[in-house]
């Protein structure tokens, strides 16, 4: 394990390092400045005996993770301390806890270099593979398992093209048993298997915007009469992300191999779009056909009119435009993996901006430029308060005037 740092100089380091110090002080000070006190700690209490503890400590680490950045310093000591107890935990925890372990490692790959993956994606090799193919264990860690492998091997593809897609081959043979049977009927499952189905095809679907172009089309023309069947899922989480799969299947084989593509089931997989788009599958409720309309008819519209959908985030001082599939995907993926750190992540990772074609990072507002959007921010809220209370105000007397004309009759 490695070695722990004294707390108290830990807190003061920077203060009182005089700048004539030794190359361990200046080390010291500049891993200050990036790590903060509590990550050390939450990593230092994943030894705890007790499951409880170690859980609380797995979500207070992803918390740091998310909403810090960079969380550590390059030479923070306890990277390994922090692996090993992940790797404790997946060998001998709780399921609630392996689920928060593998959830922290998919967060703990955005913030180090693409080198250090390479010996993480060795060390959990054999772990991953043999809880994803396993189908005795739990559907919760295969799903979790399922999720991380992709995001470790789309952030740095430690192993190389052709395990890349081995691993999608193996995602694809677990959700292909939510392909509808012989007669036509969609299977039924436990919500566990449904979320683990649903994980695989997201996993599938990160997986495949990594691939060259020519191994795009060929996977992704092999793999499009099952996500035709998938739409056609009971489960609305199913149906939905098949339908995000073939958006990204469609476009990039359209804009990087065959525009004009269309494949063998074409014709099926319009009408079953049709259908969806009008929530009209009998095993969907209406709060659920509520959801899923507005995807698949934008889908639908894609297919047929080649218009794809345009979003556009707002950051501090600057714009975010989504304006493919691919783009949409992998966004709404990094949020649902930095929840509230996104923008954060956004502004300052570079792992993220060079996806999104971003730059470098811009320059910190001053605080001057601060005090005056805080003021408009504020100047917004008194016009507005004000705008409410002139409409109260009028609607007190439009209702003294009723009541006079009653009077009056």
């Amino acid at each position: 394990m490695a070695k722990k740092k004294d707390s108290k100089k830990y807190k003061n380091d920077k203060a009182d390092s005089p700048s004539g110090d030794d190359e361990s002080s200046a080390s010291e000070s500049t891993e200050s400045q990036y790590t903060k006190p509590d990550l050390t700690s939450y990593v230092d209490r994943l030894s705890s005996p007790r499951p409880e503890i170690r859980k609380k400590q797995l979500l207070l680490i992803q918390k740091e993770l998310r909403s810090n950045y960079p969380a550590f310093s390059d030479d923070w000591n306890y990277k390994e301390t922090l692996l090993s107890g992940i790797e404790s935990i997946l060998k001998k925890g709780k399921l609630s806890e392996q689920v928060e372990a593998l959830r922290c490692l998919s967060i703990y790959f955005t913030q180090i270099p693409y080198s250090e993956n390479q010996a993480i994606g060795e060390r959990f090799q054999e772990f991953f593979e043999t809880t994803l193919c396993d189908s005795t264990k739990p559907g919760e860690l295969r799903a979790a398992c399922a999720t991380t492998v992709a995001w470790l091997h789309y952030i740095s593809e430690p192993m190389g093209l052709p395990y890349i897609k081995n691993l999608m081959e193996k995602l694809s043979n677990v959700f292909k048993s939510a392909c509808l049977k012989g007669d036509g009927m969609p299977p039924d499952f436990p919500k566990a298997q449904i979320d683990l189905h649903k994980d695989c095809l997201f996993a599938w679907g990160l997986l495949f915007t990594s691939l060259p172009s020519l191994d795009a089309d060929e996977v992704g023309r092999n793999i499009i009469c099952h996500l035709v069947s998938l739409l056609q899922s009971k489960y609305m989480v199913v149906r939905m992300a098949a339908c995000d799969v073939v958006a990204l299947v469609y476009e990039r084989i359209r804009e990087e191999t065959k525009e004009s593509f269309k494949g063998s089931y074409y014709e099926t997989l319009l009408q079953v779009l049709d259908d969806l788009s009008f929530g009209s599958n009998k095993y969907t409720s209406k709060a659920d056909a509520k959801k899923q309309r507005s995807n698949f008819r934008d889908l639908f519209r894609f297919l047929q009119n080649h218009e794809t959908p345009t979003l556009k985030v707002k950051l501090a001082s600057e714009n975010l435009n989504l304006d493919t599939y691919q783009k949409v995907f992998t966004y709404q993926a990094y949020c649902h993996l930095l929840t509230l750190g996104i923008n954060l992540h956004l502004q300052e990772n570079m792992l993220l901006r060079q996806f999104f074609d971003l730059g470098l990072p811009l320059p910190p507002i001053q605080q001057n430029q601060r005090v005056r959007a805080a003021d408009k921010r504020m100047r917004s809220l008194m016009n507005e308060q004000a705008s409410k209370d002139r409409k109260k105000e009028l609607s007190k007397k439009r209702g003294k005037k009723a009541e006079f004309l009653l009077e009056d009759s």
